[in-house]
């Protein structure tokens, strides 16, 4: 009795599956995202011995914060930091890296974007970081680096993931050539990462009771 019991359960689910879904039509379009954003100049005090430069500069979608920060011994090379998500309010705001003062003692300069708009935007993160790595020279009179490195956390690790994976490198507006990349703990694949956000919270409302 069970097995035709669970047979009868598996074809009805089977026949389920292969029906065709309704798929709803909006009524009408999502508004455009008109969302603008502000970029806000740095207030960074440089650190013993180095030299900052900070400022506003033009990004992908409008104007974008950055800093720059060089070492009196720099070593010629440059590490840009990609920030990882930092909300979705009107203010566009440099986060200098945790390593900051590390990375100078060893010689290293270091450089950081506020990206030229907030939420999950990648390739915010990835146009206006690399154009501000371009434009290092111009920005600090001294010569182009001898290697350019980028790393990321969060948000920023996917940043800095995507700086170098080839297609992007390929057909980014702004073109870097990243001696290595460092993303930490990088969201590397945005869709499995809403998906599990999702799924999460929907396993936790059913645990909770809460669930449908």
């Amino acid at each position: 009795m069970k097995r035709s019991v669970t047979a009868s359960l598996l074809a009805a689910l089977a026949l389920s599956a292969c029906a065709p879904a309704s798929v709803p039509v909006p009524t009408t379009p999502r508004a455009h995202d008109a969302r603008t954003f502000k970029a806000v100049t740095p207030t960074f005090t440089a650190l013993t011995g180095a030299s900052i430069y900070q400022g506003v500069m033009p990004g992908i979608h409008g104007d974008a914060a950055y800093a720059i920060e060089v070492p009196a011994n720099w070593n010629g090379q440059l590490i840009m930091y990609a920030h990882g998500y930092a909300g979705d309010g009107p203010n566009l705001i440099v986060q200098a890296p945790a390593l900051r003062a590390y990375w100078l003692s060893l010689g290293y300069a270091w450089g950081a974007s506020s990206y030229s708009a907030n939420y999950y935007d990648v390739q915010a993160g990835v146009e206006d970081t690399n154009a501000l790595a371009n434009a290092f020279p111009t920005l600090t009179g001294r010569a182009r680096p001898t290697k350019t490195l980028i790393m990321g956390v969060s948000m920023g690790g996917h940043v800095a993931g995507a700086a170098v994976e080839k297609e992007t490198a390929q057909t980014a507006k702004n073109k870097v050539a990243y001696a290595a990349a460092m993303p930490v703990c990088g969201v590397m694949d945005e869709d499995y990462e809403f998906q599990w956000l999702g799924d999460y919270t929907l396993v936790a409302a059913q645990l909770a009771g809460l669930g449908p």
